[in-house]
């Protein structure tokens, strides 16, 4: 399994525009891939560092999803809400 975590420093004021974004257009996009297992938005309780979790169910296909041109047009609809992102790949441990 691929997991993507995204660390997002979102803009302040603006995590409902991210929640919003994340559930009306990212969700319904990504849920219809190939391969794909599960997407979460993790909102914190005490700052403005969200997360996204994204699960494939391996990495060529996560890969094949960033390659498609709607990732090209649903992904700037949530970095719109940032200041920054950090991504980074996991493998789940068997």
């Amino acid at each position: 399994m691929s997991i993507l975590l995204v660390e997002l420093e979102v803009h302040p004021g603006e995590g409902d525009g991210l929640a919003s974004s994340f559930r009306s257009v990212f969700e319904p996009a990504i849920s219809s891939q190939p391969g794909f297992e599960a997407v979460r938005l993790l909102r914190p309780v005490a700052s403005n560092r969200w997360f996204l979790e994204i699960e494939f169910v391996d990495e060529p296909h996560r890969l094949a999803w960033v390659a498609t041109e709607l990732h090209g047009s649903v992904w700037p609809q949530l970095e719109a809400h940032c200041d920054r992102f950090v991504p980074e790949v996991f493998e789940s441990a068997k």
